[in-house]
């Protein structure tokens, strides 16, 4: 019995107490589950765009090979692929590698690429490094371009013209000369005779043959890129969007280099879908026709380590294509005005572009010469292809006897 009531007086204590524990627990605010998007492996990427005459399609994956357990460091292997309208395709392949600071709230990027661009057949291969800079409010890119030499040749044609005809003439002349004698049965002798023969020989040849050959070159050029822009304040409390000016320089084989701008302005309305607009101060790094580009691109988180747990790589994703909604909260719900609102940042947005894919050109910049005469062939008539005309003129000049 005294048992029975120990029993019971322990349980009552301990019922007590946790009902006090959950009192206080209460009490306090539960702590926030952290995003899933964040911290999330890998990024695929796909992304459309067009010119004015042509569309652009393309896939890039971005999967990291080594990744720290805080996430302040990561080194990654990044596989792109593009294919144009006009049946041109590229691939590239690269490392890259990049680390968060913490003071400044910074990241440090460097990448090396080995790049393949076909044009209609004609394949150059190219190797480029990068550096990379990232913070919330200013963004800076520098991207070397390293083609291996080579001019191609292309679109070749021929004419052939006929040459005029040919016509050459020589003349011979051959005199004879006729004695009158010195008199005859009535005494009155003829005169003396010149005879003089002219012979005119006209040969003319048939038309011969003047064959032309034209060509175009093209050739992969070596260069850079700088790209340097940051966020637009309050713009990014719906939509992240950054602007950017660039330079690019590219060094022509033909004498006629690539020295101009760029421009870019792009635009998140949520964290995985990107639009952007890109211009170009010189046609040759889109295409050689066009300027300007837009394109739209999704960027797909993922996790192969959840395969490990029986889970799916896309485990969160639906984060990433959440907007993050106006970037400020009420600290007094039952306020008024604008006095109430306190601006706060949008959530993980530095840790979010550790899996931000890589800007640089992907593709060998080619350059291209106008058409030119690379050889002149003229065939001359053969002589069984040649007329002769004969003409003679016989004139005779009679001498007068002198009696």
């Amino acid at each position: 019995m005294n048992s029975l009531r120990s029993n019971y007086f322990a349980a009552s204590i301990v019922f007590l107490c946790s009902g006090a524990v959950a009192r206080l627990e209460a009490g306090r605010p539960l702590p926030e589950a952290p995003p899933t998007y964040g911290p999330l492996d890998g990024t695929l990427t796909l992304d459309l765009g067009f010119t004015a005459d042509r569309i652009e399609g393309g896939a890039n994956l971005l999967a990291p090979l080594y990744r720290d357990p805080n996430g302040k460091s990561m080194f990654f292997l990044d596989g792109n692929w593009s294919g144009k309208g006009d049946g041109n395709e590229n691939g590239s392949a690269g490392l890259g590698f990049r680390h968060r600071f913490d003071d400044p709230d910074i990241i440090i990027g460097f990448n090396a690429f080995y790049d393949y661009g076909d044009y209609s057949g004609r394949g150059y291969n190219q190797f480029g490094v990068g550096f990379e800079l990232l913070s919330k409010w200013v963004d800076f890119r520098a991207n070397g371009y390293f083609p291996s030499h080579s001019v191609k040749h292309f679109d070749r044609y021929s004419t052939t013209k006929l040459t005029p005809r040919k016509t050459t003439s020589s003349t011979t002349s051959d005199s004879v000369f006729i004695d009158g004698g010195e008199g005859g049965f009535f005494d009155d002798p003829p005169p003396d005779t010149l005879v003089t023969t002219t012979t005119t020989r006209l040969t003319t040849s048939k038309h011969g043959t003047k064959r032309r050959t034209f060509e175009r070159r093209e050739g992969s050029m070596p260069g850079f890129d700088l790209e340097l822009g940051g966020l637009v304040p309050y713009l990014d409390c719906w939509a992240e969007t950054r602007i950017y000016a660039g330079y690019a320089f590219f060094d022509d084989p033909f004498g006629h280099d690539i020295s101009c701008l760029t421009a870019r302005l792009e635009s998140r309305p949520v964290p995985a879908v990107v639009f952007d607009a890109q211009y170009k101060g010189d046609a040759r790094l889109l295409d050689g026709d066009n300027h300007w580009f837009f394109g739209a691109r999704v960027e797909i988180p993922f996790d192969l380590g959840n395969l490990l747990h029986g889970q799916s790589p896309f485990a969160g994703i639906t984060e990433a294509f959440t907007p993050q909604g106006p970037c400020w909260r009420d600290d007094d719900p039952g306020g008024i005005g604008q006095a109430d609102k306190k601006v706060i940042d949008p959530p993980n947005l530095m840790r979010n572009r550790m899996n931000e894919g890589i800007i640089r050109n992907w593709r060998p910049t080619v350059s291209r010469t106008g058409y030119e005469k690379i050889s002149e062939r003229t065939t001359k008539p053969r002589d069984d292809q040649s007329t002769t005309q004969v003409q003679q003129t016989v004139t005779i000049i009679q001498i007068p006897d002198d009696d």
